[in-house]
């Protein structure tokens, strides 16, 4: 007999975070950094936690946002796609973070490379992934031994590329009572990983803590330590929960309830708090009483006499549908009933009537056979018959007159129809008339009478024409003089009217014709341009007075007003500080998910939407600067100074942003810059133009060309993004072009026209424009 598998279960586990930040030196701050990022919601919760320490040992400014900057690129890539496997999603962010680092340096910001420590790791259910750089360390501390589970991760010297800065990854599994410690170098300058050991295993947990608190902090200026407990996790027993005893329900489930086999502890009888014996014997005895009639002979169910609703006292359901039909069957049969009754009536009423009776001279008619005529023939001579009874004299109603004239007889006997007698030939009755109506008596009669016709008409026809005879009498009494004045009266009957119908076409022709107006064609706009795609309408996102413009900050939308940001999706508000005064710019940073206000007076306060706070940031402008416009990339900012016709690139610092640079080596006019965009190159906006920036140098970059030539306000781009967008404010449009400048589809509203900004939503395909009141979107499918 084969064995059973044993079902054993894998105990899970929960992890405890405890971590020891020393920095003595404030200015080393920016430099250190331990971070523990758990799922922010059910769906992330199969990633785990994102965990790790980082050090860089250059405190040059340029590193100074090395730091915060990869953490926040790693997080952001590692839970960005929930339905990934973790380790999937864990070499994704680390591919992402070696691509933020060959940015950088892309940008002459190299001091940082060799000289960055950092462990990064992932706990997801009993698994451990991690990544090393530099010197950082990973230890595991299981069953009295410590191990670096980090050794020869890190790329060697030789090797050192921002692209090969996180390479290799080790995996394992972890178990209860494990204890992981991720620590920069600093601490072994200290300790052994022997007195690292004995420490662990000689303190309790708080008590280690502690200890490494205070060595660390005493003898260092800088150094990072996260310590991480494994422990199982443990589930309350359920309370044992006793059920009330209750009356048996033959109908519920539990009446089919299947026990189980007899066994040494169980002798196939209900336990007496389930049902008492009462009921049990009650049950059997039914089922005993109608057994023969209760079992079906081929399958041995046991079935209930009579139907469930019977069982229950319940009424079964009303089938409307058949009581209608036998309603409406009834109907019909009443109404073919009434309406034989009434025609037989009817009939019987029709058979009653008597009509005037008319003496006529008699004729001999041929003898009628027995038909069922007899009813008329009855009906003239004065008789009536009761359903086919036998026929009753009757008194006939007196004639209302008596026709005596000889003359009428015959028409009248020409009106009687000869009585019709089965199988008789109709052709040779018609043949008959006919021969008689043209026989040579009737012949001569009718050409008599067309003769009579022809004569009236020509007759009435020589009436019409005037009489000559008497037109040469009356002529010949007339005078010479006579005779003229008469010519001329008749021309001038015939002559005026022509004579007046000329003169009215030359008076008509001499009048100023009406001016056909000017059928004004209007053409479409951009009717003759390529790949355009008119918005019939856009959708009201937002409605606010004042509105500055609206931002894409890691694809959520925020409209920012002179007195408060809104976000977009939730509908929050949160008021702008009162005293920041007059906002010139807004801008949003996704690498520290920050959004960034700059007003008049180029002061800087950063807002965060997780906490919802704001925060006063250092930035330092030259006086005479006269910005025109502002954007970033990565973690650093860019100002455009008009009057300088330079760029100014920011790095980021504690406490907000270090001295600026001189990013611009080439002459660039920017005293009508309108906007600005950044990825791997910068694209300005500037009268009507866009320049491409590349490594500070202007790049040969042409937009294609255009029946209506693109007239560039605000430009749109992101660093991942294939696509560059324009603001069109002149021509009401929003237009998509490729890195080469070929135009791929061009978008046409006339509200577009009054757009001040706008930002674009490539995930789902949605453009948003801002005015000074309110915020418009629409697809750009």
């Amino acid at each position: 007999m084969a064995k059973s598998k044993l079902n054993k279960k894998i105990p899970e586990l929960v992890s405890s975070f405890e971590n020891i930040l020393v920095c003595n030196n404030k200015q080393l701050r920016p430099f250190v950094e331990i971070f523990v990022f758990e799922p922010e919601n059910v769906t992330q919760k199969n990633l785990g936690t994102l965990m790790g320490v980082f050090e860089i040992n250059d405190t040059s400014e340029d590193s100074s946002y090395v730091v915060n900057y990869l953490s926040s690129v790693i997080k952001k890539e590692y839970f960005s796609k929930p339905k990934r496997a973790p380790i999937e999603s864990f070499e994704a962010a680390l591919h992402r973070g070696n691509l933020a680092l060959s940015k950088i340096a892309e940008h002459g910001n190299v001091k940082w490379i060799g000289k960055l420590n950092a462990i990064i790791a992932i706990i997801e259910k009993n698994n451990l992934h991690l990544s090393q750089a530099g010197t950082a360390s990973a230890l595991l501390l299981r069953a009295k031994g410590l191990t670096d589970i980090s050794e020869d991760l890190s790329p060697t010297d030789s090797d050192l590329h921002p692209l090969k800065t996180f390479i290799n990854v080790s995996s394992g599994r972890l178990e209860a009572q494990d204890k992981l410690i991720v620590t920069t170098a600093g601490m072994f300058e200290i300790f052994s990983l022997e007195e690292v050991k004995k420490s662990a295993l000689r303190f309790s947990g708080e008590k280690f803590i502690q200890f490494l608190k205070t060595a660390l902090g005493s003898e260092l200026e800088k150094a990072a330590v996260l310590v991480v407990d494994i422990q199982e996790k443990t589930e309350a027993e359920p309370v044992a929960t006793t059920r009330k005893d209750k009356t048996l329900n033959a109908f519920s489930q539990s009446a089919f309830f299947r026990e189980p086999a007899p066994s040494a502890t169980n002798t196939g009888k209900l336990p007496p708090e389930k049902v008492s014996a009462e009921m049990t014997q009650e049950i059997a005895d039914e089922i005993n009483t109608g057994k023969e009639e209760f079992i079906n002979e081929k399958s041995g169910h046991i079935y209930i006499k009579g139907t469930m609703e019977e069982s229950l006292n319940i009424k079964p359901p009303v089938d409307y549908l058949a009581i209608f039909n036998r309603q409406l069957g009834a109907a019909h049969s009443g109404v073919k009933r009434i309406s034989k009754s009434s025609g037989l009536l009817l009939l019987n009423a029709a058979r009653r009537i008597s009509l005037p009776k008319i003496s006529l001279p008699k004729i001999n008619l041929p003898a009628r056979s027995a038909s069922p005529a007899r009813h008329a023939d009855e009906s003239r001579a004065g008789w009536h018959s009761d359903a086919g009874g036998p026929a009753k004299k009757v008194d006939a109603p007196k004639p209302i007159a008596k026709i005596t004239t000889a003359e009428t007889i015959p028409k009248i006997a020409l009106r009687k129809a000869e009585p019709t007698a089965p199988g008789k030939n109709y052709a040779a009755i018609l043949a008959a008339k006919a021969q008689e109506i043209f026989s040579a008596k009737n012949k001569g009669r009718l050409l008599n009478f067309l003769q009579q016709a022809w004569d009236k008409t020509k007759n009435a026809f020589v009436r019409l024409l005037p009489d000559f005879t008497k037109i040469k009498k009356i002529t010949g009494q007339l005078d010479y003089q006579q005779r003229i004045y008469a010519i001329v009266i008749v021309l001038l009957i015939f002559v005026v009217p022509l004579l007046g119908l000329r003169i009215n076409a030359y008076i008509q022709s001499r009048k100023p014709q009406p001016v056909a107006p000017v059928v004004e064609v209007i053409v479409p706009p951009l009717s003759q341009d390529k790949n355009v795609t008119r918005i019939e309408n856009l959708n009201a996102v937002y409605s606010d007075s004042n509105i500055n413009t609206v931002i894409n900050l890691n694809d959520k939308f925020f409209a920012v007003s002179q007195t408060q940001i809104a976000d977009l999706q939730t509908a929050e508000k949160i008021a702008i500080p009162a005293d920041f005064g007059q906002i010139k710019f807004a801008l949003g940073m996704d690498d520290l998910n920050l959004l960034f206000l700059i007003n008049a007076d180029n002061k800087i306060i950063s807002f965060s939407p997780v906490p919802k706070k704001f925060q006063t940031n250092t930035l330092t402008v030259p006086a005479s600067a006269d910005v025109k416009a502002a954007g970033t990339y990565l973690t650093y900012l860019y100002l455009v100074d008009a009057n300088a016709n330079q760029i100014y690139r920011y790095p980021r610092a504690e406490g907000g942003f270090g001295a600026p640079t001189n990013w611009l080596k080439t002459s660039l006019d920017l005293s009508q810059t309108s906007g600005l965009a950044l990825s791997d190159n910068i694209f300005v906006a500037s009268n009507n133009t866009l320049t491409k920036l590349f490594k500070s140098q202007k790049q040969d970059f042409t937009l294609e060309a255009s029946a209506t030539p693109i007239a560039p306000f605000k430009v749109y781009t992101k660093p991942d993004s294939q696509n560059i967008f324009i603001l069109d404010k002149q021509n009401s449009r929003v237009v998509k072009i490729d890195p080469n400048g070929q135009i791929i589809f061009q978008f046409y509203n006339s509200e577009i026209g009054s757009a001040t900004d706008f930002t674009v939503d490539e995930v789902n395909n949605t453009a948003y424009i801002s005015t000074a009141g309110e915020i418009k979107s629409f697809s750009i499918n």
